[in-house]
């Protein structure tokens, strides 16, 4: 719990009541302002509020009622209580609570206990559900007033009418008047650009993290020119800092890929003389940096782009070489042909292109040894064959190229020992059998390459003749013969969903038998027979997808006959593999998804059949498994899309019902309980750092720095910040 008392000044420093006795004045104080610390730019509204109001800034991860009453135990002879947090018709977000009808009686004995004559509920559309608040004056003997429409910014369809009154309010406002006109936000995430102005929106994609920067396309239909425009975009979070790059009119851009500090694409043009044309594009996200690279003519493709060493590789095929490797280093001189492997017009299908610490690896056809593994360092003589794996003009069919922490694995056949594993370091001597996994010419079929450290987990499936099954089998590598190793032979049962949560691998099996039907598990591995255990068996009226580790958490969605299909956790114990919580009571699901880990957190989206599909978020506990903002007001959805984490800023696209589907950011950085470092953007931004000690930079703009317990360090910039400590120090 955090207070401050009203200061003119633009920063302010938050202290613990308890350990603060420059605070003992605030017995004195006539009202008190309770702010939920989820609220957008509250430095802004504490630096507008009342003379004589002493305010404090609830904590995230608290129950905000119980705090509300502790510090209310301190303060005798009050008049009014503010309280500024995000809502909904009949609802308020307080800490990590939630208070409405249904959870009014839990909070009966402790609101009974605020007894006061005023109270005034500044959260979005909370008076419009009128029972809720005859009800809660009746528990706390107060006058309320609430609104009933959006509150904040007037831009934003919002203001600070308190339209819902139980009584007379002779109470004015918390905050001046010059603060309301200006406060920039309503509650929670914010509207970051208004791509297309008014209620019409484009349709958006190739989302793209290009260091630290968001890279978007725009597609509009232009009433003037009569055709549709394709747009480039850059955000750094801020909303001067979202800018048009460049308009593509009637063209195409797609296959963008980051190499350093910038973007590439390719566009495809037409026109009816010349047809086609296919063209190479970079962009540093300016529009002078934006520029044609190599316009290929009209009888070409390009596949498989790659970064490897700074360089774009890709396949292209033309008249002159047939399908080869190419390369560009951002200029029309440095856009060449690698080297025509098959000499001629005739085609090498270099496929499977895989970075290893800068080298690219990639399977070719030279058309004399078949497809083989070979390897480029971007020049003509040094691309090479590592080695004719199987002799003579006959292919290895080598596939499943993976890097693992600087090892590359694959699959080949050198025509003994039949499709087995294999390694290389890029040498031919050092392209090596692992294995004779299936002894003999025989072998098996691979899936499921997923690294774990040092380690590769894969998966074979061959067929047994003396059980008359297919077997399904995980199996281990650290790239030695030795530690190439059955983990676990599951028979019948198909093992999928492989996903890596510290050192352990989850997966899922799903058997069948004709008197249960199919049963769905989830089991883990760390890489022993004995540690591949069943963690949890759902059933025969379960399904589960949408694995994702957070915070060495897994989560996943899951469908039950019980309630629906919604948001799971495990922590690899039957008894921490629960239902998080029910976002759409009872046996109707709120269909969680697009999941996106951001610092830690995970945000998705849900309809829990009262706001319709909007922006949620949890950091592992039921409590902390809260709706971020109700965008669209009411039952209608925001439907957000696109979600991406750029820097531990996730932005999305949603609809406000007024703006259409526009460009939005979420500004809440949520540390663990160990030790964070957290960054801000350009923006307005609420930082959290709970426990541990925290390490929490601000950038421009107005930005909340909460440091939580721990001994943290809390630096602001350029804006007025607001700083909130469990225990003073220095200043």
């Amino acid at each position: 719990m955090y207070s401050v008392t009203h200061l003119p000044q633009s920063k302010f420093h938050h202290f613990q009541a308890t350990l603060n006795p420059a605070l003992s004045t605030l017995n004195k104080t006539q009202e008190i302002i309770f702010i939920d610390s989820h609220v957008s730019d509250i430095d802004q509204l504490i630096a507008g509020t009342k003379p004589n109001a002493a305010v404090y800034i609830l904590h995230p991860q608290e129950d905000g009622i119980a705090q509300i009453t502790s510090i209310l135990k301190s303060h005798a002879h009050l008049q009014a209580i503010h309280i500024v947090s995000h809502g909904l018709p009949g609802c308020v977000f307080l800490g990590n609570s939630v208070l409405n009808l249904e959870t009014l009686k839990s909070y009966t004995s402790q609101l009974q206990s605020w007894s006061v004559p005023y109270l005034l509920l500044y959260g979005c559309h909370v008076g419009k559900d009128q029972a809720f608040i005859q009800q809660l004056s009746h528990l706390t003997q107060s006058i309320i007033a609430a609104s009933d429409d959006v509150t904040g910014n007037p831009k934003l369809g919002g203001d600070w009418d308190l339209e819902i009154t139980t009584g007379n309010m002779n109470i004015s406002l918390a905050f001046e008047p010059e603060v309301r006109a200006n406060y920039p936000s309503v509650l929670g995430a914010e509207l970051l650009k208004d791509i297309v102005p008014g209620s019409s929106y484009p349709s958006y994609s190739d989302f793209t993290n290009v260091n630290n920067t968001l890279y978007f396309e725009a597609r509009t239909y232009d009433s003037t020119l009569g055709i549709y425009t394709n747009q480039l975009w850059t955000s750094n979070g801020a909303p001067s800092g979202t800018q048009l790059v460049k308009n593509f009119l009637g063209d195409n851009p797609t296959n963008y890929i980051p190499v350093g500090n910038s973007v590439y694409f390719t566009v495809s043009t037409y026109n009816s003389s010349t047809g086609y044309q296919y063209q190479l594009w970079n962009s540093n996200g300016t529009a002078t940096g934006t520029k044609l690279v190599k316009n290929f003519g009209n009888n070409n493709n390009y596949y498989d782009f790659t970064a490897a060493n700074n360089t774009l590789y890709f396949t292209l095929t033309d008249s002159t070489y047939g399908k080869e490797l190419w390369k560009s280093d951002g200029t029309t001189a440095g856009t060449t042909l690698v080297k025509d492997i098959k000499t001629g017009s005739g085609t090498s299908y270099p496929t499977d292109l895989t970075n290893v610490n800068g080298t690219l690896y990639f399977i070719a056809n030279n058309g004399t040894i078949g497809n083989e593994l070979w390897k480029t360092n971007g020049t003509e003589a040094g691309t090479t064959l590592v080695k004719d794996i199987r002799a003579g003009s006959w292919s290895s069919s080598a596939g499943n190229l993976i890097n693992v922490n600087g090892t590359l694995f694959f699959t080949a056949n050198d025509g003994i020992y039949g499709d087995e594993l294999w390694k290389t370091d890029g040498t031919t001597a050092g392209t090596t059998l692992l294995k004779d996994i299936v002894p003999g010419s025989s072998a098996p079929s691979y899936s499921d390459f997923t690294p774990v450290g040092n380690l590769l987990y894969f998966e074979t499936r061959s067929y047994d003749s003396s059980l008359g099954i297919y077997s399904n089998k995980l199996w281990k590598s650290n790239g030695t013969e030795t530690g190439t190793t059955l983990v676990k032979n599951f028979l019948g049962n198909n093992p999928d969903n492989y996903i890596v949560a510290g050192n352990n691998i989850y997966f899922t099996i799903s058997t069948y038998n004709s008197s249960t039907g199919y049963q769905y598990q989830l089991w883990k591995s760390n890489g022993t027979e004995t540690g591949t255990t069943l963690v949890k068996d759902f059933g025969n009226n379960s399904s589960f997808d949408n694995f994702i580790v957070a915070n060495n958490i897994l989560y996943f969605t899951m469908s039950d006959s019980t309630y629906g299909k919604e948001l799971w956790k495990s922590d690899g114990t039957t008894a921490g593999t629960t239902l998080l919580k029910d976002i759409r009571l009872g046996s109707s699901s709120s269909y969680p998804g697009d999941f996106t880990n951001v610092n830690g957190a995970l945000y998705f989206t849900a309809n829990d059949n009262i706001t319709g599909y909007e922006l949620w978020k949890t950091n592992g506990t039921t409590a902390g498994t809260t709706l971020v903002k109700d965008i669209n007001l009411g039952s209608g959805s925001s439907s957000p899309n696109n979600l991406i984490n750029v820097n531990g800023v996730l932005y999305f696209t949603a609809t406000d019902g007024i703006n259409g589907y526009e460009l939005w950011r979420s500004t809440n950085f949520d540390g663990t309980s160990g030790n964070d470092i957290l960054t801000g953007t350009p923006g307005n931004d609420n930082l959290y750092g709970y426990a541990g000690n925290d390490v929490i930079n601000a950038l421009a703009g107005n930005d909340l720095l909460n440091g939580g317990t721990g001994a943290d360090q809390l630096k602001g910039n350029a804006g007025n910040d607001t700083y909130v400590v469990d225990k003073l120090l220095s200043i």
